[in-house]
């Protein structure tokens, strides 16, 4: 985390506005936009990350990366991907 210092101040809107211009910053989904993509209840993402096969992180409620979800897709696929 980086932010500037100006009068003994921290200038948040300058962090803000460098947080807004990082492309690194991943989508968050909320336990229902999860269940969706999931097609399951919002009560089974939530038993999911209470397991620990869903990693999510509690912002107030429940988030979960998009890298996460997609690494729970993987993980729980009965596919497997093709060895090289």
């Amino acid at each position: 985390m980086t932010t500037k210092i100006r009068s003994g101040k921290i200038g948040v809107s300058n962090f803000i506005g460098t947080a807004f211009m990082n492309s690194n910053i991943e989508k968050l989904f909320s336990i229902e936009e999860a269940a969706k993509i999931l097609r399951v209840s919002g009560r089974s993402v939530t038993r999911y990350i209470e397991s620990g096969k869903l990693k999510a992180s509690k912002i107030g409620v429940w988030r979960i990366k998009e890298s996460n979800l997609n690494a729970f897709l993987e993980e729980t696929s009965n596919v497997r991907s093709k060895k090289k």
